[in-house]
């Protein structure tokens, strides 16, 4: 997975900025993991949560896309901290999506979520 939201994130249009290049990384997340495996994630997400030895592993694995894509945001031109703040965020926003759409009763897929938390991420950036 991080191979396909590195590519995308590298080959985002030069006018997108740092957080729109890694929207379109979170959207090749999206389209890859499909909307079909729901019932997978949401047992994934149960083992994940029981064991902290593998929410420690999740979030270091989350740390490193986050450093990868840091520095595909770099080469691009875009400077710290900007670089690693949108590629942090995108990976706050991939585990929270990914929680969301496990978790979710309605019929929402995957990229629909995501696309709404990058969303409140600029809400949030935004506010005073």
């Amino acid at each position: 997975m991080k191979e396909r939201i590195v590519s995308a994130v590298a080959a985002a249009p030069a006018t997108d900025g740092a957080l729109d290049a890694v929207a379109r990384g979170l959207d090749a997340a999206a389209a890859m993991l499909g909307e079909s495996r729901q019932d997978l994630a949401r047992q994934r997400l149960a083992v994940v949560t029981a064991n902290p030895e593998l929410r420690e592993r999740e979030l270091a694995k989350l740390a490193d896309y986050a450093h990868t894509i840091a520095e595909t945001l770099e080469q691009r031109g875009v400077g710290e901290p900007q670089a690693t703040l949108a590629a942090e965020s995108g990976m706050t926003v991939l585990r929270v999506a990914m929680q969301q759409w496990a978790n979710a009763d309605d019929d929402r897929g995957l990229a629909a979520i995501m696309r709404e938390a990058v969303s409140q991420l600029r809400a949030v950036a935004t506010s005073d």
